[in-house]
């Protein structure tokens, strides 16, 4: 799967999350995938899933977004709780059982 970076007016911007004021408007870091593609995983909104590129995993939830194309996932660049890879890049995702 292609892994592409979304981008948010609050918290893309590496330095954002120090000023208090925007600090508390960044969202909650997410995988976002179409709901056919998380659909085929046995995902469910809001379930997490593990995103892998390379050695790099992260485990955050999954938010349907019908904006992104089959076989993309968009990954939030400089959220907190996100480990960061130079993006696009192909990676996995699997849902992570209970």
């Amino acid at each position: 799967m292609v892994i592409r970076a979304s981008h948010h007016i609050f918290g893309s911007e590496e330095l954002s999350a120090l000023s208090p004021s925007i600090a508390e408007r960044i969202p909650a870091a997410y995988v976002g995938l179409n709901p056919e593609d998380a659909s085929g995983l046995g995902a469910k909104e809001g379930e997490r899933v593990e995103l892998a590129v390379g050695t790099v995993r992260n485990e955050l939830p999954c938010v349907f977004r019908s904006d992104v194309p089959a076989g993309v996932a968009l990954l939030p660049v400089w959220l907190p709780n996100v480990r960061t890879v130079l993006l696009p890049a192909w990676g996995t995702i699997r849902r992570m059982r209970p």
